[in-house]
């Protein structure tokens, strides 16, 4: 899924208003820069959780609105929901598809009814979105993959502490990366990092290549990486599954790190590496100041691999750092600047006639202005 337009209000049980975002234009690669409380990880969040509303079956409360383009084909989707007296419903949905002559409206809700293909349907589920309903319709189905390759990263809370466990793999998994969507599979799996390093070894030997490649050159004391049982590290197993883990070969150390072991820089960018480099045709990477606790030498492989990264995938990222900031075309920024509870935003190339062509002469003429600063 590639965002295009974007638009989403919050909403509460009195149908009254909370944050506002203002209709937002899009493009493949995305730079959210303002001050700090400007709305920037609400944004990121708002279109995450109606991923997650609709791919998951989770229940959101707010209104959205966007177009956006999955498979060639270009669409607009708006939905409004809200929790009423401690019950969650969908007030109205409706997804159009814009072919070259005609638009086609494929789902349509309006508080009990309901419609698909222009046809009446039975009452349906009311906390639930009509594309998670029919996503076993072939119309639908393109639909609702769209919203299951929307991915959100970011390291608060536990994140890193989780990543440090040991998970073991059950079963026979061959089937699951032997097709041509092993790389798409790999994704909704979403495994831990332990394992999907392991992955990665054992069914995308290029990738798994890459990936140490490009973490050496980001930390130029680390000789390799390797894959490794934790029976084979001397550790304690009470399972008899295989828990695959991976060691740290650092110069001049006569023995591997266990993963466990690293520096949360080094595991963070580790984890942001492997999903770079393991995203599927279509996806949506939504991250929220990944540069936060890393040295430049762990910021630099970043906007590189956003410059390789397929057109068919989208990034939309939050930044403060003015190294990530000079390296972004400032056609690629949107500014965001909050008055209350509305939020406002200029972008692309609003900015570069604003700004200047000059990045380094952009971001401080970016931070004194007045949009930016709000005075």
């Amino acid at each position: 899924m590639q965002l295009t337009n974007y638009k989403y209000v919050d909403s509460d049980q009195a149908h009254q208003s909370g944050w506002k975002y203002e209709s937002v234009s899009l493009e493949k690669v995305n730079l959210l820069v303002g001050d700090t409380a400007s709305g920037k990880s609400k944004f990121l969040n708002t279109i995450f959780n109606l991923a997650r509303l609709v791919a998951r079956g989770e229940f959101y409360a707010g209104k959205w609105k966007l177009s956006f383009n999955h498979a060639g084909s270009n669409y607009t989707y708006a939905l409004t929901s809200r929790t009423e007296s401690g019950i969650a419903r969908i007030i109205s949905e409706k997804l159009t598809l814009h072919g070259e002559e005609n638009d086609t409206v494929i789902i349509a809700r309006m508080n009990d009814e309901c419609e698909y293909n222009g046809a009446p349907m039975p009452k349906l589920e009311k906390d639930k979105s009509l594309i998670t309903i029919l996503k076993e319709n072939d119309d639908v189905a393109q639909i609702y993959s769209a919203f299951t390759l929307v991915m959100k990263r970011n390291f608060d809370g536990d994140i890193l502490h989780i990543s440090r466990q040991h998970h073991a793999i059950d079963g026979d998994i061959d089937q699951t990366f032997k097709g041509d969507d092993g790389l798409e599979q790999l994704f909704l799996m979403s495994p831990p990092i332990n394992v999907k390093m392991f992955l990665l070894d054992k069914y995308f030997p290029d990738i798994f290549t890459e990936v140490k490649e490009l973490f050496k050159e980001c930390f130029s004391f680390v000789q390799d990486i390797q894959i490794t049982d934790l029976r084979d590290t001397g550790r304690l197993v009470t399972t008899s599954a295989n828990v695959p883990v991976f060691l740290i070969k650092e110069k001049g150390l006569p023995n591997g790190i266990l993963y466990s072991n690293i520096s949360s820089g080094m595991l963070k960018v580790l984890i942001l590496i492997t999903d770079m480099l393991t995203l599927p045709e279509g996806a949506s990477y939504l991250i929220d100041e990944y540069e936060n606790s890393l040295g430049m030498s762990a910021i630099n492989f970043f906007p590189t691999l956003l410059e390789e990264a397929s057109d068919d995938q989208q990034f939309i990222i939050t930044s403060h750092h003015p190294y990530i900031i000079n390296r972004m075309p400032v056609s690629n920024w949107i500014v965001f600047k909050r008055s209350g509870s509305d939020v406002q935003s200029m972008c692309g190339n609003h900015l570069v006639e604003y700004l200047g062509k000059s990045k380094q002469q952009a971001f401080v003429k970016l931070v004194n202005s007045p949009f930016y600063s709000g005075d």
